[in-house]
């Protein structure tokens, strides 16, 4: 769907896995369509993915905004507050047609 990260163009390797997973999770974390400050609301718009998997995101940092800043090249200061995007459940296009 739109609302989904960017899919690799290749699969993950064993060997690269823990490569590309960082490198997904910096595209996703510093694209504006997922992770949007409002610096004048002091807050901070995410994907509602965060939403849905708070849980396992919360596993490995105390706040939503510390995990983002793990992988964001501008930090959100942690006293921003937390607002979500709402999903874009739309389907992609794929640009080609396939035979049924």
């Amino acid at each position: 769907t739109v609302g989904c990260p960017r899919l690799a163009t290749s699969a993950f390797g064993e060997s690269d896995l823990d490569a590309m997973l960082d490198m997904a999770a910096r595209d996703f974390t510093n694209n504006p369509i997922y992770v949007r400050i409002d610096n004048s609301r002091q807050t901070v718009w995410v994907s509602a993915i965060f939403k849905f998997y708070e849980a396992d995101f919360l596993k490995k940092s105390p706040t939503l905004i510390d995990y983002i800043n793990c992988y964001r090249k501008d930090q959100i200061p942690v006293s921003y507050n937390v607002a979500y995007l709402d999903y874009d459940w739309t389907v992609k296009a794929q640009g080609r047609q396939f035979a049924h």
